[in-house]
């Protein structure tokens, strides 16, 4: 109900169901109400009403709109069409909210607060995942908490990304606490080791890949490196050994190596798939419609059936090749590209004399929770 009058409320609203997911928690299936697409009418709707439109001149935002736009133009080719529309609502439903965002989050302190309910969101789960791991000595998680957090995969993924964040919420607190209870900066804090066992109770190569090279980054990023691997040093040793105590789970990260033939298989099925997506490319520069790649990777598969039919092409970059085309291609690299230039230039502006001592922290930490 705020959030009708209160467009940084609203926003808000959409980012703790976005990454909450609070009807994957209940025991009755509540997806008739659209709840999602509830929160996100309640963002967009007042916003447009009051004159509170879409940045479409910010870098990011031409190329994310540029990349809709490609999104638009595979439509044309696609195998399926019907997924294809799915997708593009999808979409261009995110990139609205994205670029109201931009305009919305008009302070340092309103980019704090969405970054602190961001991490938030999804640390309140990942947090209980580790007490359980701490209770009971071994979890192992085969499915996610649903939506883009589906199975193990993608929730560890998920967990590893809001680190930073949980981080550098708990670094500006002093920024944003208002009449919050100071114990509040610790929950934050103590969300980081908890997190972690979570990552680990997932049993993902991917997690635990990512995870180390995120904690690389992050310690290349301080200026106290000294202190910085003194603390990533605890953590990873702690973490190595509870990960060491865990049945199956140190075999499990062994298999990143190719070693057995159902290794080498699983290699070999990666490469398979990555040529099959720059195959099609090759036939549909422009791309064949979103989600589509499964939908043809039966006509371009010359491993007859080896490796199965319908499969993904398990390579970000190479999906958005295959199904938005070179246009997409462009306009995906440009949106990292950017992003990390513009995570360096806040970064950088640590050291603006000028500057007061909470903006300096600010662009520091929030400069290297983006970078990371």
């Amino acid at each position: 109900i705020i959030g009708l009058f209160n467009r940084f409320a609203a926003l808000l609203v959409y980012i703790w169901f976005a990454m909450f997911r609070p009807q994957e928690w209940l025991f009755t299936d509540i997806s008739w109400l659209r709840l999602s697409l509830v929160s996100g009418l309640v963002v967009v709707v007042p916003s447009l009403l009051t004159g509170v439109f879409p940045n479409l001149i910010h870098p990011i935002s031409l190329g994310a709109v540029s990349f809709l736009l490609s999104a638009l133009v595979a439509q044309t080719n696609a195998v399926r069409p019907d997924i294809g529309w799915q997708w593009m609502d999808y979409l261009s439903r995110l990139i609205l909210v994205c670029l109201l965002g931009i305009t919305i989050l008009d302070s340092r302190r309103k980019l704090l607060i969405a970054v602190g309910v961001f991490a938030s969101a999804l640390g309140v789960q990942s947090s209980k995942v580790g007490i359980v791991m701490l209770a009971t000595g071994s979890l192992r998680l085969l499915q996610g908490v649903g939506g883009m957090f589906g199975d193990n995969n993608e929730y560890a993924l998920g967990i590893v990304m809001i680190l930073p964040f949980l981080i550098a919420t708990a670094q500006n607190f002093d920024s944003i606490r208002g009449s919050w209870p100071s114990w509040l900066r610790w929950g934050w804090w103590l969300a980081v080791p908890l997190s972690i066992l979570a990552i680990i109770a997932t049993f993902s190569r991917g997690g635990a890949l990512a995870l180390v090279a995120a904690s690389l980054v992050a310690l290349a990023l301080q200026r106290r490196r000294v202190l910085a691997l003194m603390i990533l040093v605890l953590l990873a040793g702690g973490a190595y050994w509870f990960a060491d105590s865990l049945p199956g789970y140190r075999e499990r990260l062994q298999t990143v190596q190719a070693g057995t033939e159902q290794d080498e298989s699983s290699v070999a099925g990666r490469l398979h798939f990555w040529q099959v997506a720059l195959n099609m490319s090759k036939d549909w520069p422009l791309g064949i419609g979103l989600k589509n790649y499964e939908q043809l990777y039966n006509r371009y598969d010359d491993s007859n059936g080896a490796f199965g039919r319908f499969r993904s092409v398990h390579n970000s970059h190479l999906q958005v090749l295959a199904e938005l085309g070179v246009p997409g291609l462009i306009a995906w690299i440009w949106l990292f590209g950017y992003s990390l230039f513009a995570a360096f230039r806040l970064r950088s502006g640590y050291k603006d004399t000028a500057a007061s001592p909470e903006e300096q922290r600010f662009c520091f930490t929030m400069g290297n929770a983006f970078i990371t």
